[in-house]
């Protein structure tokens, strides 16, 4: 292993892409919209020079493989020539040169060959200026967190771990990993079906350009562009060190048990991105922090949707396909906005409907169903999120209609509460902590694997 030869491989792993041909493969650069020469003329002739400079010697030097890009459909770098070395040094390392690598590579092998921190930095590198996405939009919650963004599509969990865990190596902690799970791409609502939506490997631009490497001048000229619209300078803990604050439970969703999961995930219910990490027994996962939050997971669950949304039409057919809601008997009653905002302006976290200490339906997700009904009859939504901040946008609504009310359908027992409104309507689902911990067990090999069953109605009374 070189530092050329660690870099080439951080590319191929990053975006390589295998067919038949034993002469061609091409690694994808998924610069779509960051890259688009329509919008970004400068930055797209910057990325066709990085190509020729950077990536094309080393492939020369070190494979004799000729180097050429295109830009369409995507950017992709196209490497054609006699295969035979480049791909029998990948199988060296236990890396198969078939289909689109990042999907299911294996990197352990090479990582061991990383015997020291400019080799580390060289490879990642490569997987940097492949999918270290450095977009503006990742950041975390405004502009003064700016974020690089490792995307990557498909279900290897595996290689998310190792490349966390080699990030840590050099010392770029990851702030967080949005697993591809249903679980953190749909933790409020059961209903959700396109959740599939890849990996996203989190890294503050601060750490990664401290400890991390790019060999893209785009990317690091990028990068520049983003952490100057930081006031503050952010520095990463290590995993180990964190502490773990859930602020909201995951619901339920059946597709936990979906086959594209690997079995060692498949089947749990997730609370935390790190619990994921204790799950595949990374070494860096802050297994104290984790040990109380299970301990007490009963609050960080819940076998209904914690908020769904939708048409009238879409709520009463969900209601009437699941026999635990179908069977409730519902009593209606208005409520007026004026007075449910008033209630959360009073107390946010304040549980309405139950027993109003641990268990009931919780005013702040209540307010995000009003938000959503108001939003959906005057046509502010993107989608079926309301556009803007949901206080305003309720105290506007109430200003031009004072005495508005909707409709609580409120069911006999604490199943989702139905709020309708014009066509549309929200489901919102309890918390009840107390019959939560009923649904809750481990599985046997893993303890750290939480298993949430399905509710019953015995179960509620």
């Amino acid at each position: 292993m070189n530092t050329d030869k660690a870099y080439i491989f951080g590319l191929i792993v990053g975006g390589g892409v295998f067919g038949s041909n034993k002469d061609s493969f091409h690694i994808i650069l998924p610069y779509k919209k960051w890259g688009d020469a329509a919008k970004n003329p400068a930055r797209a002739g910057d990325i066709a020079r990085d190509i020729l400079k950077v990536a094309k010697p080393v492939f020369k030097s070190e494979y004799n493989l000729d180097v050429s890009y295109r830009t369409t459909p995507n950017w992709r770098i196209e490497c054609s020539g006699d295969c035979t070395y480049l791909f029998d040094d990948l199988k060296k390392y236990g890396i198969v040169p078939k289909g689109e690598l990042r999907k299911n590579v294996d990197i352990k092998s090479i990582v061991a060959a990383l015997v020291d921190d400019n080799l580390k930095r060289r490879f990642l590198a490569g997987i940097a200026d492949t999918i270290g996405s450095t977009t503006p939009s990742h950041r975390r919650f405004s502009d003064d967190t700016q974020i690089i963004s490792f995307e990557i599509a498909g279900f290897n969990y595996e290689f998310v771990c190792d490349l966390c865990k080699l990030l840590s190596s050099v010392g770029c902690y990851p702030d967080q990993v949005l697993w591809n799970h249903p679980n953190m791409h749909s933790g409020r609502d059961t209903y959700y079906k396109p959740w599939k939506k890849g990996f996203k490997l989190r890294v503050t631009l601060d750490q990664y350009t401290n400890f991390g490497a790019f060999a893209f001048k785009t990317k690091a000229k990028s990068s520049q562009a983003n952490r100057r619209r930081q006031r503050k300078t952010n520095i990463a803990e290590p995993c180990k060190g964190k502490s773990l604050n859930i602020n909201d439970a995951t619901c339920f969703h059946p597709n936990e048990n979906s086959n594209l999961l690997p079995e060692v995930i498949r089947g749990g219910h997730y609370i935390h991105h790190k619990h994921f990490c204790a799950v595949l027994g990374c070494e860096n996962a802050p297994y104290r922090e984790l040990d109380a939050c299970l301990l007490s997971a009963e609050n960080y669950v819940n076998p209904f949707a914690i908020l769904h949304k939708g048409t009238s039409d879409d709520i009463d057919e969900i209601v009437r396909s699941t026999p635990i809601m179908d069977e409730r008997c519902y009593v209606e009653s208005e409520y007026s906005i004026k007075k449910l905002l008033e209630c959360y302006s009073d107390n946010p976290s304040s549980l309405l409907l139950g027993d109003g200490k641990c268990s009931g339906y919780p005013i702040s997700t209540i307010l995000d169903a009003l938000a959503y009904l108001v939003a959906a009859e005057t046509g502010q939504t993107n989608g079926k999120r309301p556009k803007g901040n949901r206080i305003k946008l309720l105290s506007h609504y109430i200003a031009s209609n004072p005495g508005v009310r909707v409709t609580f359908r409120i069911p006999d027992l604490l199943t989702p509460l139905i709020i309708a409104h014009s066509d549309y309507a929200a489901l919102v689902g309890p918390q009840n902590p107390v019959v939560y911990k009923k649904l809750i067990s481990f599985d046997p090999d893993n303890k750290y694997k939480l298993l949430l069953r399905q509710i019953t109605e015995a179960d509620l009374r």
